[in-house]
């Protein structure tokens, strides 16, 4: 079982907004969380942060360096000659190949 992941204290802004601050949460093992929020509230980048591709304005996250995620983006570029719905399923297959920790799909049945 892993350890909990923490946010503590995170915000994110941009030079023209703010997309969140002062956010603390626990994630803890075998949680299913839902984050939900305007268009540009800062979801997909509060992902970013959780899995360490980008730094938080401010606060910190806490993990296990050993956690491994799988990620499935919001946009799948690859694979032109598939439907949407196709390329979701190799992404997340390819996603689950890796038998991640943590598994965060950014928006998965928006425009599929």
């Amino acid at each position: 079982m892993l350890k909990p992941i923490f946010l503590n204290r995170i915000s994110l802004y941009f030079s023209n907004k703010v997309c969140f601050e002062d956010f603390s949460a626990q994630i803890h093992s075998n949680s299913c969380i839902a984050v939900i929020g305007n268009n540009g509230s800062g979801k997909s980048s509060l992902l970013k942060i959780i899995k360490g591709d980008l730094v938080a304005s401010e606060g910190e996250v806490q993990n296990n360096k050993n956690v491994f995620f799988g990620y499935v983006p919001q946009i799948i570029y690859d694979y032109e000659n598939l439907s949407g719905g196709e390329k979701f399923n190799k992404v997340l297959s390819a996603a689950f190949s890796y038998f991640p920790d943590v598994l965060l799909l950014d928006e998965p049945t928006n425009h599929y």
